[in-house]
C-alpha cells in the first residue's frame, strides 16, 4: 500500500542546467505544498550558514536574490540543489556537486 500523506518538510531537488543560475523555475508539481500561499518572495537558509538569503519570485521563477545565491554558493552546471520548505516560505538549501557529495565550502 503506498503511502499517500504529504511529508511534513517536502523536498524538491533540482539539477543546475545552462542558465539556472540567472534564475531557477519551480516545478508546478512542488506548488501544492505551499497551501495555495501567495508567492512573492521567499528566503533561502544555505546549509552553508549566515544570514538567510531574501529572493523575490515571479510566477514559478526565483529571481531577484537567486543569481547572488548562485554566485556565493559556487553553483554550476552538473551540481544538484535540495531545497527542504520550512514551511512560511522559508527554504533551507543544501548544494551537492556532480560527485553527488555536499559541497564544502
Amino acid at each position: 500500500m503506498v503511502d499517500t500523506k504529504a511529508p511534513e518538510k517536502p523536498h524538491l531537488l533540482q539539477p543546475v542546467l545552462p542558465g539556472h543560475t540567472k534564475d531557477f523555475l519551480i516545478p508546478t508539481a512542488f506548488f501544492k505544498y505551499l497551501n495555495g500561499r501567495k508567492c512573492e518572495q521567499a528566503l533561502l537558509r544555505s546549509s552553508r550558514g549566515g544570514e538567510p538569503w531574501p529572493v523575490k519570485i515571479n510566477g514559478r521563477r526565483i529571481l531577484e536574490g537567486w543569481e547572488e545565491f548562485a554566485a556565493h554558493h559556487h553553483l554550476h552546471v552538473g551540481d544538484f540543489v535540495v531545497f527542504r520548505y520550512e514551511g512560511d516560505l522559508v527554504f533551507d538549501v543544501t548544494v551537492f556537486g556532480p560527485n553527488s557529495c555536499e559541497k564544502e565550502y
